[in-house]
């Protein structure tokens, strides 16, 4: 490690700009980026750049004449810290008062929804067929059941499956749309490999920006992100989005099943929050999940044993060790989107086993009941496990 980098135990805002060493390296570096001046600042840099144009706000000459008053603030809040329980409070009320005397224009930049969201938010898709739509509206439907949407020639070409050839002559994002039942493979011009399951959708950028690297994922994706040290790789889903700069991670953010998550299989990664002033965010290391609550205002943290149960339907099989058959069967339910009701005392039954996701829903509910020793039938479109 560079012994010349600065080392800071917290990189929330408030604590940033209270940091007398961190306002320091604010003055002495000015408006750049600082994350390469700090140790282990990976995750942190949006949280970096926002407590930098606080503080930089603050020493701007037209601030001049309410300097004094805004530092006696926080001064008096740094005094407050031995004595005061709740300094937490104290401090971020602080820097809202800070925020809100800049103008709210800091406030705005650093909450401002990025332009991928809004596109995928103000473009609603089924999932009926496999869709690839392209930036200029165009829309090419691919065959397969797990096609390969590839980028080349630094995003300006696409290959579907190897053989299909797309010059794209417009900027702009690309859409790929995966039904019920299948999964899809996209790989990204920078190297960058994800794979959809049953039901989501990815929009990504023909080309990346110069300093950063965002997808929108709605559904789920199991991501291997080319690692780049310059460009930060950013997933965005409804309720969050997590930053790598390379690594495997599981991405699950399913709003019809208010199902969403992030599981680690290797590397680091930092899952935040969309809402809030300050939202909660969470680093994760290999072999955790960060899973949010009923009303996605908190993260729960989680070591999960056997990432297999989680991750091998990218490989196209599902694979449960002492896995609760309730639990697999909503994955069931969610992959080929159908409706499975469990009957009898059977809802703690833990099964082992492992299921071929190409084979027709029928077979796959007839597999795990006889793994559960159980009985089904079926019942219009539903079907029923019973004992």
């Amino acid at each position: 490690m560079d012994s010349t980098k600065r080392k800071y135990e917290s990189f929330e805002v408030a604590d940033l700009v209270l940091n007398d060493d961190f306002k320091q390296l604010v003055s002495e570096k000015g408006n750049i980026n600082l994350s390469r001046f700090i140790e282990n600042p990976e995750g942190h840099e949006q949280n970096i750049r926002l407590a930098s144009k606080i503080i930089l706000g603050l020493q701007q000459k037209r601030q001049s004449q309410s300097l004094d008053l805004k530092y006696r603030l926080w001064r008096q809040v740094q005094n407050n810290h031995r004595r005061q329980k709740n300094f937490a409070i104290l401090r971020y009320a602080a820097v809202l008062i800070l925020c809100f005397s800049l103008g709210g224009g800091v406030l705005y930049r650093a909450n401002q929804t990025p332009r991928i969201v809004e596109l995928a938010k103000s473009n609603p898709v089924e999932y009926g067929q496999f869709e690839l739509i392209l930036p200029d509206g165009k829309t090419i439907f691919l065959t397969g059941s797990n096609p390969t949407v590839k980028s080349t020639n630094q995003g300006k070409t696409i290959l579907i499956n190897d053989s299909v050839r797309i010059n794209q002559s417009s900027e702009g994002f690309n859409q790929l749309v995966v039904p019920y039942g299948h999964r899809g493979t996209v790989l990204l011009a920078d190297g960058t490999q994800i794979r959809l399951n049953s039901g989501s959708r990815l929009v990504y950028p023909s080309q990346f920006s110069e300093n950063k690297r965002e997808v929108y994922l709605e559904g789920e994706g199991l991501f291997k992100v080319k690692r780049s040290n310059d460009k930060p790789f950013y997933v965005q889903t409804g309720k969050f989005e997590v930053q790598v700069l390379g690594t495997t991670f599981n991405v699950q953010a399913y709003g019809n099943e208010n199902l969403f998550n992030t599981l680690l299989v290797e590397g680091k990664v930092n899952l935040k929050l969309n809402k809030g002033l300050f939202p909660a965010s969470v680093e994760l290391l290999p072999n955790q999940m960060a899973s949010l609550t009923e009303n996605h205002d908190e993260i729960r943290l989680e070591s999960i044993g056997n990432i297999q149960n989680y991750t091998s339907w990218a490989s196209g099989y599902l694979e449960f060790n002492n896995e609760n058959i309730e639990l697999l069967l909503k994955k069931i339910a969610m992959y080929y989107n159908i409706q499975v009701d469990l009957r009898g005392d059977v809802r703690q039954l833990k099964i082992n086993g492992k299921l071929d996701l190409t084979d027709n829903p029928e077979s796959i509910i007839a597999g795990v009941a006889a793994m559960g020793k159980m009985n089904y039938k079926k019942e219009g479109d539903n079907f029923i496990l019973y004992q």
